[in-house]
Order: C-alpha cells, then structure tokens, then sequence
C-alpha cells in the first residue's frame, strides 16, 4: 500500500462521526479534499477523478468509489490507514446513493465501535453522545437512509439485483481499451493478488496518439539495415489507424540474423516509440517456462505470467514482449515447454481466453505484440513459424555507422543515468575505427563496447591536469 498524509488521514478519520442527516454540512467537502491529497496506486487515479468530479453524473461517482474500497491493495505496514481510506471511499459511495457502499459502511462502523471498546479515546463526547454511541446511531441511520428505503417487501429479488448491478459496474475508459481479466473470480482478500483486479476493468489500448509516420520515419533512421522489419511495422500500423479508435498492434514478427545485429534493439525502440511497456524473455537454453507462464496458487513464490505483470506495470493492454533467442528454447515434461506456452499465447483462438494459474481466470492477450529474434531459423519449432512474419536482418554496412552511434550514445547515457549532451565529442580517429570495424562485420555488441572506451578516454584526455 501507499504512504499515506497524515493530516489526510487525520481527516478521513470524519467517516466514523458523519451521519447522512449533517451530509449537507461542510464533512463531504472535508473528506473529498482529504482523498485528493492522498497517494494511491496508478491503476486507482481513473477511478479517483470519477468518484470525485462534482461534474460526474452520481451514480457513475458511486460507483467508481464503491470499486476505490474494494481494490484498493491493503497495507501491512499501515493497516489502520488503510482502514480508514476504504470506509471513506465507503463512505463518499453511500453518500452518492450506493446501497452496496452503505451496507459495507454499516459493518465497519459497527466494527469501529468494537475497536472503541479498547480505545483510550472512549469518553470522547461528539454531538452530545459519547464516541461509542455516536459512531452506533451513525451505522443506524446509514442502514435507514442508504438501505432500508429501498428494500421492496413485495419485490424482493429488486434489492438483490441492485447489488449485482452495482458490483459488475467497470468504468469507461478515456480512448481505447480492453478487459484483460473478464471473469474476475478470485478471493483476493489480503493476498498480494488484489492489484491484478486493476486488469479486470478496462485497460488503455496504447498508441493511437502517436504519430505513424514519425514511428516509421524513426525506425528508418536509426535502423536502415532493417528495411524489411521497418516496412513490416509500417504495414500493421497503417492497418490499425482504420479503427475508429486507432491504437497499435504488429502481428508476431520474428527477426533472424547473426548475434549482434540490432534485433533486439530494434523491438526495444519500437515500444518505446509506440508508448507500452516492454520485456525481454530469453528463452535460449531455456527448461523452465515458470516466468512467461507463472505458477500456480498452491506454490509459496505464486505470481502470474510475466505478461500480466508486464500489462498492469505499464497500464497497457498491448505491451511488446520480445522473445530472445527462440531457436535455442528447450522444455521438459516437468518443467513446462515455453515454446508450447508461447504458441497459446500468440494463437489468435487461445490468446483471447488465456488461462492463467495464478489468477485463477481467462485472461486475454490478444493485443499484446510479439517480436522474437533468432540466429537459426531451421530450429524453431513449424506450428510457432507458421504464426510469424520471418524478415531476415543482416549486419549493418558502413554508411549505417552515424545512426548507429547517435542511438548508441542515447543508450550508453541512459544506462550511466546521464545527459546525452554531457558525453564528449567522438576523436575522429576513434570514428573511423568504429566505421572500419562495422564495415569488417563486426557486431553491434563489439562496436557498443568499443564505443564506451572511445568515449571513455575522450573524458580523461579533457580533464584538466593537476
């Protein structure tokens, strides 16, 4: 869970002494200025702006208050904050007209007269009522107000379906999106699970809002070698812009060529330019498929695939996994084969209802973009072929040595956490080095290394002597 403010905590501590007949007064003010200054998980802001837009219609604030209390990720080191941000959200719900909101409120409001019992704040008078009493008088007339006008003795599945309609209720998402989790069955109460519940509303489909062009214009740029990936990408982004609401995928691709030539790289950059997430699974010499597949409940280290954990990180629906090295994967019977894995999961049929262990639900993953990079294509597996786009990557020549640099050089920066401009100016001499070597084949790895060195005795040929 988040560090919470203590003087908003302080507040939200207006949940137990409010009642329904003072709402009117300044406390919801109070309280909704008290959730704003809260720090909550990135998954929870939608909901936050809805529950809190004065604008919003009321039933669409409720609502997204009511899914704030029951996903927001509980807190060991802070349970007691965490308490008292839940039945505020619980309590601005019920203010707005959730029935469900006030009959959860009921219960911890009742609960907190059972903590009092302990309390040394127990001769606390408020509205002439010592605490105890007034929190109870709350709870009641919460359940009058929030609940009882609406239980119909002579339509009695009415209430019922009330509650049903109000806990399915997802939010709509701002541009496009897409409900990862659809059937959200697990029993997440206290478990490190509750995050994943984020998945089950809809999440944002990434990419329309980029520039197509520039995105090719880029990839051209800094990878001219790479003619057949670019017009590949350039091909599934053209085709994605006819959505109503553009958003970008580009069906699985794999890259074939010598170690070193930029694949990987090139996988890295596109999601960069797209706007999701990215990972890296090696899957050379690979036994073991536990990472991409995650592991079941009944294990103490459970947690699901690495594609969903990727997914809520990143807040994307299609992130860009790239496969390193898939004609070196292997498998075994007991440990699970990630070539078998990968095939449900790229499988148009199967990715749509993927299921996964851990969270026990279908998941889909058919947005998601696969880039896989081999050396061989000979060993990899004809089902897994089939459902990829093969473009063959040679080693760069010579007159690719300048983009190759300046993207080496933002790399390089990047990873020392520094300014690019801070990096010296390249010697001459060490420039046509580097443009000798490329030229004579050798990797980009090897050219990336020597570049740090180049770099590396430009910094201490400028230094001052002492």
């Amino acid at each position: 869970m988040t560090d919470y403010a203590l003087t908003a905590v302080c507040d939200l501590r207006l949940w137990t002494i409010l009642d329904p007949n003072v709402a009117a007064e300044d406390g919801p003010d109070r309280i909704l200025t008290s959730l704003e200054a809260l720090k909550l998980p990135n998954e929870l802001e939608h909901l936050r702006d809805l529950a809190l837009d004065r604008r919003c219609a009321r039933q669409e604030a409720a609502n997204a208050a009511l899914m704030i209390a029951r996903t927001c990720p509980r807190s060991k080191a802070h349970p007691d904050e965490h308490e008292d941000v839940v039945a505020s959200f619980l309590w601005v719900a019920s203010w707005l007209g959730s029935s469900t909101a006030s009959l959860l409120l009921v219960d911890a409001l009742f609960d907190e007269t059972t903590r009092l019992e302990f309390s040394t704040g127990i001769d606390v008078i408020v509205d002439g009522l010592p605490l105890k009493e007034k929190v109870r008088e709350n709870a009641r007339l919460w359940f009058q107000n929030g609940v009882a006008y609406r239980l119909n003795r002579r339509d009695p599945d009415a209430f019922a379906e009330l509650l049903r309609n109000e806990l399915a209720w997802q939010p709509r998402a701002n541009g496009p999106s897409r409900v990862v989790i659809r059937n959200w069955c697990l029993d997440d109460s206290g478990t490190d699970l509750a995050k994943y519940r984020a998945l089950a509303g809809p999440v944002p489909l990434r990419g329309g809002d980029r520039d197509p062009d520039l995105i090719v214009r880029t990839l051209s740029t800094e990878f001219p070698w790479m003619r057949g990936a670019v017009d590949h990408v350039a091909a599934d982004i053209a085709l994605c812009r006819l959505n109503p609401e553009p958003w970008i995928r580009i069906r699985p691709l794999l890259l074939v060529g010598a170690p070193g030539t930029g694949k990987t790289h090139f996988a890295r950059r596109l999601a960069e330019l797209i706007g999701t997430g990215s990972r890296v699974i090696a899957a050379g010499g690979s036994s073991d498929n536990r990472d991409i597949e995650g592991s079941a409940r009944g294990w103490s280290d459970h947690e699901p695939s690495s594609v969903l954990r990727l997914m809520l990180a990143s807040r994307s629906a299609n992130p860009v996994i790239i496969v390193d090295e898939i004609d070196k994967a292997g498998g075994s019977t007991r440990n699970g084969d990630i070539r078998h894995t990968l095939l449900s999961m790229i499988e148009p049929e199967t990715s749509r209802a993927w299921p996964d262990d851990c969270l026990q639900s279908p998941c889909d993953l058919s947005a998601v973009t696969w880039v896989f990079t081999a050396n061989d294509v000979t060993a990899i597996a004809r089902p897994l072929l089939s459902r990829m786009s093969v473009v063959r990557v040679g080693l760069p020549g010579r007159t690719a040595i300048e983009p190759i640099l300046a993207g080496m050089r933002l790399d390089i920066a990047g990873e020392m956490g520094l300014d690019p401009a801070r990096l010296p100016e390249l010697h001459p001499v060490a420039r046509r080095a580097l443009a000798d070597a490329l030229a004579k084949g050798h990797s980009l790895r090897r050219i990336k290394s020597a570049l740090v060195r180049a770099l590396a005795a430009s910094t201490r040929r400028d230094e001052p002597k002492s």
